[in-house]
């Protein structure tokens, strides 16, 4: 289950990529089989790669 304010906190301090995964997750039911490292992994993975493919941003 998604937590819309989790999402919005992601969004303020500028992870706005892994908040875009984050509802991702929550929508898709292949994510709910995986453990909590291997999600949040996702998530950190997701949010460096963009931040690295905009140059920092």
């Amino acid at each position: 289950m998604m937590n819309q304010e989790t999402s919005r906190k992601l969004t303020e301090m500028k992870m706005g990529a892994m908040a875009e995964l984050y509802q991702q997750q929550g929508q898709n039911k292949d994510y709910r089989a995986m453990d909590f490292d291997d999600r949040f992994n996702l998530l950190v993975d997701y949010g460096y790669d963009c931040r690295k493919s905009n140059g920092g941003h």
